[in-house]
């Protein structure tokens, strides 16, 4: 988690705010395995780090953007386990059920040939259908998948600041704060198109770690650790706090976390919607 010094939540932030979308680089992606020597598995990145520069529709200005996807590796999984305990709650209750296209597909196929399988059965014994099995053989088509290791990406993204966020002075203050907006409202819209999909989507407030759309669980997310973990990043430990050290910018940057279970080509058409597009919150 970076230094925030803001009482309020990233999500009740001015949901009018807009923003434009300016490419400095291309994104691109890789699908490598990555393990360590003693065979666990480790943080594998899946959509390598891009820049965007994104603006306000209603300020002048702009803010630099990186942004990158990983697999968190189990170790990593184990952690955010402990702080999306509810997903699967979470997912039920608001209609996120959908699945990758090969997974959903044997989901149902398993689910209709164990229907079909009841009812041969019922037809056979010549008696009155299970109607309780049926249904429960039904209902597997709305489960939530499961959170694992393979199908759950941690996008971390950065923004470059003016300020060296090392520094605690008021300067600094107002430009995390505004660097928080910016997160904010550009974490709504990728939320909002995942989830249109069926997917779950969620980000962390960077000023108390927790989620903002799940309900939370014993543990937050650390940004900087996190991302440390995730880039390999080097970290200054400030007061209490720790900094984390951008290999350009130095610590000249705020880091945030989006979460999401969806496939790695939607989330790159998702991503690249909302650095071209300009949309309001």
């Amino acid at each position: 988690m970076s230094l925030c010094f803001r009482s309020d939540s990233g999500v009740t932030l001015n949901e009018a705010a807009t923003f434009d979308g300016t490419t400095t680089t291309t994104a691109s992606t890789t699908t490598s395995t990555v393990t360590s020597k003693a065979g666990t598995r480790v943080p594998e990145t899946v959509i390598a780090p891009t820049e965007r520069v994104l603006r306000f529709n209603n300020s002048t200005v702009a803010t630099v953007f990186q942004v990158s996807a990983h697999r968190p590796g189990r170790t990593l999984f184990r952690d955010l386990e402990f702080v999306f305990p509810h997903y699967s709650e979470h997912c039920v209750a608001k209609g996120l059920t959908a699945l990758p296209p090969q997974s959903q597909s044997l989901s149902l196929s398993q689910s209709l040939a164990q229907s079909n399988n009841s009812f041969s059965e019922v037809q056979r014994d010549n008696a009155r259908p299970n109607v309780q099995r049926l249904l429960s053989n039904m209902d597997i088509r709305r489960q939530a998948p499961q959170m694992t290791p393979d199908n759950l990406i941690v996008v971390q993204t950065f923004q470059r600041s003016n300020s060296d966020l090392m520094v605690i002075n008021d300067e600094s203050n107002n430009e995390r704060n505004l660097l928080l907006e910016t997160f904010s409202a550009w974490g709504r819209y990728v939320i909002s198109r995942i989830r249109a999909q069926g997917f779950w989507a969620d980000m962390t407030d960077p000023c108390s770690g927790y989620p903002v759309y799940t309900p939370r669980g014993t543990s937050l997310y650390p940004d900087v650790d996190g991302a440390a973990r995730l880039l390999k990043y080097n970290t200054h430990l400030v007061g209490c706090c720790r900094i984390i050290s951008h290999p350009v910018w130095g610590t000249r940057n705020y880091p945030a976390t989006l979460f999401t279970t969806c496939p790695v080509d939607l989330l790159a058409v998702v991503l690249e919607d909302s650095y071209q597009s300009h949309h309001s919150f």
